[in-house]
């Protein structure tokens, strides 16, 4: 059993489709598992990743969010607040820092069309169970998050205490 184990994460709003996919991901006892974006821009899709404790990729993640956090920042769009485009950005970091590579790190991709989904050489394995949700996150139920980065009222007041140790 590979050590990809120890942290996983998929949205709730998601269906495996491949039995034993989480065996399959984490074969050659890979350290971090992750799927690109087809669609442009170029985003890493934070909806569905695996990696090692302490790897150095989510430790960079964590920071940023927590700069961004603490700073109340508003710049580049919705998704560099805490998601695929921040994730993307922590991704070249540590990138630069010969900490990850594309050939290495990446499983997959993840196309957003009428139905999101994950696939491994071409072949589907994560479906999204929203339908035309989009990128407009204009759901029927809950927070859209475009609306809270427009109007400022995206982080918590309360948080901007964390410090990054």
């Amino acid at each position: 059993m590979s050590t990809i184990y120890n942290l996983r994460y998929s949205d709730w709003k998601q269906v495996c489709l491949r039995d034993h996919l989480l065996d399959e991901l984490s074969k050659d006892d890979k350290d971090l598992v992750l799927f690109q974006e087809v669609t442009p821009p170029t985003r890493i899709q934070n909806a569905f990743f695996g990696a090692t404790p302490q790897h150095p990729l989510i430790g960079e993640q964590l920071k940023q969010i927590l700069n961004h956090v603490q700073m109340s920042h508003y710049e580049g769009g919705v998704y560099m607040t805490t998601g695929p485009d921040l994730l993307y950005h922590s991704f070249q970091i540590a990138k630069k820092k010969n900490l990850v590579s594309e050939e290495k790190h990446f499983a997959g991709h993840f196309v957003f069309r009428r139905k999101a989904v994950f696939t491994v050489n071409g072949k589907k394995v994560i479906r999204h169970k929203c339908e035309n949700c989009g990128y407009n996150q204009n759901w029927g139920a809950g927070n859209n998050y475009n609306t809270l980065f427009n109007e400022h009222r995206y982080y918590c007041v309360f948080v901007s205490c964390f410090r990054i140790i």
